[in-house]
């Protein structure tokens, strides 16, 4: 009789055993499989934002809701930009050990490379006409030179990459109405300190390309990263009072303003839509930024 009852015992125990160890990795599979991705490098057009995370390219609507894969390759993808119509997506694939420029239909679909060169090629935005995508490389660098970019086009049809007419810079963004062109000639993304107020931060010069009339305009302290035109002004990152955040100034440097307010985690890699829209990531979230209200608002994924 003991036994029986010794064994019943062990089997109940067991049985609950079983029981919570079965809740408790339905639970945490069901957390697992519930939790939120690493979002970057987004950007939009009209209703749509295209992002990588998990080394793919995903889809989804302003509004939020389920993201869709566009990508599933083993290599990881960068730095997606929509073609002004919004029927294509350029964007740096890292397929064969080297970061290259790739084009892909928006719905998705085979991508096809545009660039060739050894040296990494990281995709900036197209070019008003959408017949070019502007990317950086650093093969315009000779034996001597450091580790500074230059920017090229290269047609969406394909062909030898083309230098704009800059020297040495990291970015540039072209107002389709001025045709005035920003840029910056240092780059900041993927340095790991903060607060860098030294003589290589970036700052903005603003002209017009066939007039040769470049100046800087940018006065803020440490770094004027990302410019980008909405409405007619400049739209750019400062990390004054320690947190980068979105600001925007005149294209002439005058009437500085500051647009987003946020302290715990950074703005970072903005880029403005096809209707002056500004989505950003910030804390591994993406954000969309309304320069008509000066709304921001978080996109749930």
């Amino acid at each position: 009789m003991r036994s029986n009852a010794l064994l019943l015992a062990l089997a109940g125990t067991i049985c609950g055993s079983l029981i919570y160890a079965s809740t408790y990795a339905s639970t945490y599979a069901s957390t697992a499989l519930a939790r939120t991705g690493y979002c970057q490098f987004p950007d939009l057009h009209n209703h749509t934002i295209v992002f990588a995370a998990e080394g793919d390219l995903w889809t989804i609507p302003d509004g939020g809701g389920t993201a869709r894969r566009l990508t599933t390759h083993a290599g990881s993808e960068y730095f997606p930009r929509y073609s002004p119509d919004g029927t294509a997506i350029a964007f740096t694939g890292e397929y064969a050990g080297n970061r290259d420029v790739y084009v892909i239909p928006a719905e998705g679909g085979e991508p096809r490379r545009l660039t060739w060169h050894p040296d990494p090629d990281e995709v900036i935005d197209w070019t008003p006409d959408g017949k070019k995508i502007i990317f950086r490389s650093r093969a315009g660098n000779d034996t001597t030179s450091g580790f500074e970019w230059h920017l090229f086009a290269v047609s969406v049809n394909g062909g030898d990459p083309e230098p704009l007419p800059l020297g040495w810079a990291g970015r540039v963004a072209i107002d389709p109405v001025t045709k005035q062109w920003a840029f910056n000639r240092s780059s900041v993304e993927f340095r790991t300190w903060k607060r860098y107020r030294g003589g290589t931060a970036p700052s903005i010069w603003v002209g017009d390309p066939d007039k040769h009339d470049f100046k800087e305009v940018s006065k803020t302290p440490g770094a004027a990263a990302f410019p980008m035109w909405s409405g007619g002004r400049i739209f750019f990152l400062s990390d004054q009072g320690g947190t980068a955040n979105l600001w925007s100034m005149k294209p002439d440097g005058g009437d500085v303003k500051r647009e987003t307010r946020f302290t715990d985690w950074d703005v970072r890699w903005p880029a403005v839509g096809s209707d002056g829209r500004i989505v950003f990531s910030s804390g591994g979230d993406l954000h969309i930024f309304q320069p008509s209200s000066g709304k921001e608002e978080r996109v749930a994924i």
